[in-house]
Formats: C-alpha cells, structure tokens, sequence
C-alpha cells in the first residue's frame, strides 16, 4: 500500500526520529479492507523500547524509496528482517528492519478512528496475521478456497471496524 506522495519521506522520518508521530493519507488498497484507500493512518515512531511484533501493521521504505504499509507476519531477529504482506495482497517478502520507519497507531476509516493499541484491534491484528498465513499456504495448494476465504475475512473485518 503506497502511501500520499505529496508528504515526503524526509519530513516523515524526521517527525519519527524525534519521536513524533504524522498522519498521513492512504493511496492504495493492499491494506483494505482494515485500511482503505483515502483512509488516514497515524504513524508513530519505532524505537528500541518497543519490539515489533507478529500481527502489527508497519510502515517501511521499498527499494524505490517509496513508503509501504503492510502487516507482519514473521520476523527472523537474527536475520534482522520480517515477512510482510499486505492484507489484500498474495505477495509476501521479506523486508530489513533497516528500511522500518513507523508503526500504524490509529486509524481513521468507515467515519471512526481505530486505536490498534485497544484490546480488539489487537485481538483483530492476531485475527488478520493468522488468518493471512493461512490464506497464502491453503492459495498455493486450493486457490478456490484461498479466494472464498479471502471475502469471508474482509466482511468480518468491515463489520468489526464499523460497529466496534
């Protein structure tokens, strides 16, 4: 999911760096439907104080210096990377901790804003990252069933977010 290029990724990494947080608008929908396209997401700064953890939704910069929000699924501390894939996306990649930049704090989607430090947004990023391995093994070997699948979560998750 790319993210509003007319905020640059100069301004965002020194609002991280001083552990600041930026709000910035959504561009693409490989985050939908938890994040959809024109939805505002708050991203806060990364810091050795707090670990990354399986299910959280993360902002990163690709090899074209472009800013991407897509969820952990796996993270190998020794390599110092994790895997990562979009929600509506079938392409997970390994990323470097190097290239993180933020971690998604809020977001502002369906006219309500969306705390991932609440109980249900967590209890609802395990859902989702659990749910998204899931989906990538049982694609490969049943895509049928990957696709069913696939539209089962996102009505649930549409439902959680508009209503929790």
């Amino acid at each position: 999911m790319a993210i509003d290029p007319e905020k640059s990724i100069a301004f965002l990494a020194h609002c991280l760096l001083h552990q600041e947080s930026a709000w910035l608008r959504v561009t693409s929908g490989s985050m939908a439907p938890m994040i959809p396209t024109g939805s505002q997401i708050l991203i806060t700064s990364f810091d050795d104080t707090r670990a990354i953890r399986f299910g959280d939704i993360v902002v990163f910069r690709d090899a074209h210096s472009n800013l991407i929000v897509h969820r952990v699924l796996f993270i190998q501390a020794a390599q110092k990377r994790f895997l990562q894939c979009g929600d509506n996306a079938q392409s997970p990649g390994f990323v470097s901790l190097d290239t993180l930049c933020g971690v998604v704090q809020k977001v502002t989607a369906y006219d309500k804003e969306f705390d991932f430090d609440s109980c249900p947004a967590k209890l609802l990023n395990m859902v989702m990252g659990m749910t998204s391995l899931w989906i990538l093994g049982l694609g490969k070997c049943w895509p049928k069933a990957g696709w069913l699948f696939r539209r089962l979560r996102c009505k649930i998750v549409v439902t959680m977010m508009r209503y929790v």
